[in-house]
């Protein structure tokens, strides 16, 4: 959503004079986003979950969070502490 935001946010400054951006065109990157939400939201309700997914689902298979810290070995965690 990053990359929509700020190319629609470029485009109003680079397309819109300042006064026009400062009181109407700042809200454009935002209806855009509202939008791109609104779609990824409903697309997301849309799926089915795999055959796979669904049978580990109704199994009560998986991993806690808790869990899953256990299972990763310290190492790996600590590529994603950045």
């Amino acid at each position: 959503m990053a990359i929509p935001g700020s190319s629609s946010l470029i485009a109003c400054r680079e397309f819109l004079d300042p006064k026009a951006f400062s009181e109407w065109g700042w809200r454009i990157p935002f209806i855009v986003l509202v939008i791109l939400l609104v779609f990824s939201v409903y697309i997301r309700l849309r799926l089915n979950e795999s055959p796979i997914f669904q049978k580990m689902k109704e199994e009560g298979k998986g991993l806690s969070v808790s869990e899953l810290t256990v299972e990763i070995p310290t190492d790996t965690m600590a590529t994603y502490k950045g």
